[in-house]
């Protein structure tokens, strides 16, 4: 029998891809690779991750780092970028089968507060 089953979030339920996500919002190349770089910079994301950084703090390191004609797109993205997360395929049938033969199912994840505050009610499988 199976105790407990746990999920990562990222790259494992849903995709994570900081190119297709800044895409959303800019569309040279160049400039998609520049900006999901710096969106997406480990520097942010720890923090976030942390709770030790707030939005208009990584906003301004974001704006801090790039040309400032990619500077709106670049927070539009910070913005919504979870609104470009799409649930990996076959997933949902993997947690039903661990729903059925484990005691337990988690999440664990370094998902930011972020997450949480604004998508308190993402997809429920």
């Amino acid at each position: 029998m199976i105790k407990n089953v746990v999920f990562d979030f990222g790259m494992v339920l849903v995709k994570f891809e900081p190119k297709y996500m800044t895409s959303r919002y800019v569309t040279d190349e160049a400039d998609i690779k520049l900006v999901s770089e710096v969106l997406f910079d480990r520097l942010y994301w720890d923090k976030l991750d942390l709770g030790t950084i707030t939005d208009d703090e990584v906003k301004a390191g974001i704006a801090s780092r790039l040309p400032s004609e990619l500077i709106p797109a670049a927070h539009a993205a910070y913005d919504h970028w979870l609104d470009h997360i799409d649930i990996i395929p076959g997933i949902e049938d993997a947690i039903r089968t661990a729903k059925e033969k484990a005691d337990g199912i988690y999440l664990l994840s370094n998902i930011s507060i972020k997450f949480v505050k604004e998508y308190p009610s993402f997809p429920q499988i």
